[in-house]
């Protein structure tokens, strides 16, 4: 096949070029798709963060164990006494005290973002993927001979 290739290409400039031009499109699709990929995998972390957040502030923490870090990879091992207010980072590296309530209900606006985040790149994951196959398709058409 791929004698075929070349063959046909140089024996049509105009095939040839476009053959280049659908590769270049699907290398930036494929792109694309990676890109989208590690996207999806960091919202949807971020939304299984915000929902065991969420499950945390609705309970009780006073006399529970607890793991706490210190910073640099550090761990230490603590014994709630009290968890209200809640300290909730609002952005920038800013914490805002709030009741564990009103921690829930933040939570609660985050996680709708987070979902609705991982849905529209569902979405566009899907829809390159279409869009790889199509220009795969053509490719291939062009590679047998084929006008497109």
């Amino acid at each position: 096949m791929a004698g075929n290739e070349q063959e046909y290409g140089q024996d049509n400039p105009e095939v040839e070029h476009r053959l280049i031009e659908l590769q270049y499109v699907l290398q930036q699709y494929e792109n694309r798709y990676n890109y989208i990929s590690e996207e999806l995998s960091s919202a949807q972390a971020s939304l299984k963060s915000i929902e065991e957040a969420q499950k945390a502030a609705q309970g009780s923490f006073s006399g529970r164990n607890l793991l706490v870090n210190i910073g640099g990879g550090l761990f230490a091992k603590a014994k709630a006494a009290d968890f209200n207010p809640l300290l909730i980072n609002i952005g920038a590296g800013i914490l805002i005290e709030v009741a564990p309530t009103a921690a829930y209900e933040l939570l609660g606006k985050k996680r709708s973002i987070a979902e609705q985040n991982v849905s529209k790149l569902s979405d566009e994951h899907t829809k390159i993927e279409h869009e790889i196959y199509s220009v795969s398709f053509m490719i291939q058409q062009l590679t047998n001979g084929q006008n497109v």
